[in-house]
């Protein structure tokens, strides 16, 4: 090999004619890696004495690379192109022995009150990273917070009921009935210590006259449907206008009208409907009309059901619709979809589509003050803000328009030049200052007149559950306001359900082997996400000696900063669980700290 120039722009590489027969059979073999036929075009361009740069460009690689490959080639030969050199691991591996205690520590019993090995307490015991027993659990598809297994009998007699059931069942006597009832789901999917725990202090509970959380089931109608004698029809609403589509029994096509938004044009159409079925031959005896829940509400449903029709709503996120990047959206195709599901919801079949719970005007008028604050304190906020960097503009820091005396302060502020603020920003912040007292009037009237119903009606609606949990140390009437009127006054079915509502549960992302969290779902009350993550900041501080705090502490004494915020929201749910069951069945949470009632 020969070079020209100082910076051996120009390389003669000799290539012989056997090695060049070698060479130029490896690029045109399609089997070969592409990395082979790379090095090998590298030193055929070079063999016809092109420039360095330009052998680069034909073979899309750097100039050290040909470089490298011509010297490669210049000190083995072509085998040295089809080579790669050993190298050393940078780190030994772990050693079978190891990966066999890793193995057989997880499948033990955690230390503790944990349920299960968590990766920073087994690096921890072992003594490795946390990054290799992740390896090491990924390989064997171990998953220590996935707990499957059943719950065993400890009756004595339970082998001769199980005879004489799978007897009954086989050979059944004549002219007789089989009836199968199931436990309840909450049993059977007890999992692990805690959960066996739970399970045997609500049975207890029950035992001394707790009630057991009542079954809402929205996901499937109880009722048996007999299509022959059911008016079926979906509302799609708009603003403007209604688009009805029905399913009349004895009619061979499927009947739509749009009508203007009128509730009273609606039950005449379905009369309407309902007397063409009857001339068909098909007695009607049930209404049964669906409609998405949007900006409208629950009104119609309420108007409807008090003139006997069973009325339902749907919730908007569990319709199942097509992933097209540009999906057709008509008013027509929505309503065969919404159709299509509540048809599969009517029949029993599970996954179609959610019911929500219609709620009494009294309930929603009961949760009007709590959101109306939450309103006025944003509003507050943004005033506050848009007076701060008003003043930042004009150099001024540190104003605090919060203050009682803070509208008189105005006229004394100077700008860092020593002049007075300006006439049109002063009117400005005047009117600002103005807005902000009006709203702080405003939240303290709603303030007021709650404490006032609270006073003068105890027993009412959902008071007595708001005077129940103010008397936990760290929440406030505020506080207990959002959670009884928009969580615990509804019917949830188990603590699932309840932290499903918070939106306190995870989003997992498991395809094949992989195994992810995408963190919150995000799917429930808004409010009462913020409002738990909030009150568990401060139940840190009220409550130091509770059982969740110490667990908190536990699990974060040597986390950092961004552990503890992802540790709060685990503790907001468990904590939203705690008031959950405070509140349905009296059981105050371990080492809560209690205050006089209100």
């Amino acid at each position: 090999m020969c070079y020209s120039g100082g910076m051996a722009q120009e390389v003669c590489v000799v290539v012989g004619s056997e090695d060049r027969a070698r060479l130029a059979a490896v690029v045109s073999d399609r089997s070969r890696p592409l990395k082979h036929v790379q090095r090998c075009r590298i030193i055929l361009f070079s063999a016809d004495r092109l420039p360095v740069i330009e052998v680069a460009r034909r073979a899309g690689v750097s100039r050290p690379a040909v470089w490298r490959w011509q010297r490669r080639y210049a000190e083995a030969g072509v085998e040295g192109l089809l080579r790669d050199k050993s190298r050393p691991p940078g780190k030994a591996p772990v050693a079978p022995a190891t990966v066999a205690g890793v193995l057989a520590l997880t499948c033990a019993e955690p230390p503790g009150e944990t349920t299960h090995w968590t990766g920073r307490a087994m690096a921890k015991t072992i003594g490795l990273s946390l990054r290799t027993i992740q390896r090491i659990w990924e390989k064997h598809r171990l998953q220590p917070h996935r707990l499957r297994t059943f719950k065993r009998s400890t009756d004595p007699a339970f082998a001769e009921k199980v005879e004489d059931i799978v007897g009954l069942y086989m050979h059944p006597p004549a002219h007789a009935v089989v009836l199968s009832i199931d436990e309840k789901s909450q049993i059977q999917r007890c999992y692990g210590r805690v959960a066996r725990a739970w399970h045997h202090r609500r049975c207890e509970q029950t035992r001394r006259g707790f009630p057991m959380p009542q079954v809402n089931d929205l996901s499937r109608c109880l009722a048996a449907l007999d299509q022959d004698s059911t008016l079926i029809a979906v509302i799609e609403m708009s603003q403007s206008s209604w688009l009805v589509a029905g399913i009349v029994p004895g009619i061979e096509r499927h009947p739509a009208k749009k009508l203007e938004p009128d509730q009273t044009a609606l039950l005449r159409l379905l009369h309407r409907w309902r007397a063409e079925a009857e001339r068909a031959g098909r007695a009607i005896n049930r209404i049964a009309v669906a409609f998405e829940a949007g900006r409208d509400g629950v009104w119609l449903a309420r108007w409807l059901r008090a003139r006997e029709v069973d009325a339902q709503v749907i919730h908007p996120n569990s319709i199942a619709v097509a992933r097209e990047h540009r999906r057709a959206k008509t008013d027509r195709l929505d309503v065969a979809l919404l159709k299509r599901s509540f048809l599969g919801w009517l029949r029993g079949e599970p996954d179609h589509c959610q019911m929500i719970a219609i709620p009494t005007l009294e309930e929603e008028d009961a949760r009007r003050p709590g959101r109306e604050r939450e309103g006025l304190v944003g509003e507050r906020t943004r005033i506050i803000n848009r007076i701060k960097s008003t003043l930042a503009w004009l150099g001024i820091r540190g104003f605090k328009p919060h203050l009682r005396n803070a509208a008189a302060r105005l006229e004394m502020l100077r700008t860092p030049e020593g002049m007075p603020l300006p006439a049109n920003t002063l009117a400005e912040l005047h009117r600002e200052m103005t807005r902000l007292q009006l709203i702080g009037r405003q939240i303290r009237e709603i303030e007021t007149a709650r404490l006032e119903r609270l006073r003068r009606q105890p027993h009412a609606g959902a008071h007595p559950m708001i005077r129940l949990l103010t008397q936990v140390r760290g929440v406030g009437v505020e506080t207990a306001d959002l959670l009884a009127n928009e969580a615990f006054a509804r019917p949830l079915r188990d603590q699932r359900a309840v932290a499903r509502y918070g939106g306190l549960t995870g989003a997992p992302d498991e395809s094949g082997s992989r195994r992810r969290e995408k963190g919150l779902a995000r799917a429930g009350n808004a409010r009462i996400r913020r409002g738990m993550i909030q009150l568990a900041w401060r139940f840190l501080m009220f409550q130091k000696d509770s059982h969740l705090a110490q667990w908190y502490w536990r699990r974060t004494v040597d986390a950092r900063g961004a552990t503890r915020k992802t540790m709060i929201v685990a503790l907001a749910r468990k904590l939203l669980v705690s008031l959950w069951r405070l509140a349905t069945t009296g059981e105050v949470p371990e080492g809560v700290v209690l205050r006089p009632a209100l």
